[in-house]
């Protein structure tokens, strides 16, 4: 049911989209706290689902990209799915059962994990001490919102990875039915 190779090239990639995340956030901090304070006046909640949904469609997003340039899995579906047999319900049903979809769950779950142990590596070596921390450490409760938050934002990744993949086999379809519509028009004006 777990591809093991699958989650460690998905969580090695997840960790430099991570560190690219990283980046973005610290220099964008400042529009982000203004964007998010304007649109929902410092409202935690709503603020916080926006986070998750943008993280989820960040992680997500890659995924789509990789898939849609994957030439072979192009050839391996169109193999599978005769002309106008193209259902999205089902396709959606068998994604979701299938081996690959769960073990990109689990790999966004070990990025979160890792991600966290880098993190208390870091601040016990005091090459960071950021002062969110300092609350974290005067208030140990918080760290009981870790597991719901990694479970939520896998949640996030695999409905955004579900929409993205079925999104990029529709495509595979129509662009195969298209082709084989030109094909019978210009059979048709040759004769």
């Amino acid at each position: 049911m777990i591809l093991p190779n699958r989650i460690l090239e998905n969580v090695k990639n997840h960790l430099i989209y991570t560190l690219a995340l990283v980046i973005i956030v610290i220099v964008g901090m400042p529009l982000f706290q203004t964007l998010f304070y304007v649109l929902w006046d410092g409202n935690v909640i709503l603020s916080a689902i926006a986070i998750f949904l943008l993280v989820g469609f960040y992680y997500a997003l890659p995924e789509k990209f990789r898939l849609d340039k994957n030439s072979e899995l192009m050839r391996e579906f169109r193999k599978n799915t005769p002309d106008g047999t193209y259902d999205t319900k089902t396709d959606a049903k068998n994604f979701v059962r299938s081996p690959e979809f769960f073990s990109d769950c689990v790999s966004i779950l070990c990025m979160v994990v890792a991600a966290i142990v880098i993190v208390v590596v870091m601040i016990m070596f005091r090459i960071i001490t950021p002062p969110a921390i300092l609350t974290v450490v005067e208030n140990p409760a918080i760290l009981l919102l870790i597991p719901p938050a990694a479970l939520i934002l896998t949640l996030v990744y695999g409905a955004f990875h579900l929409v993205f993949t079925v999104q990029v086999h529709r495509d595979w379809d129509e662009t195969r039915l298209h082709l084989a519509g030109e094909k019978r028009m210009e059979y048709q004006e040759k004769k």
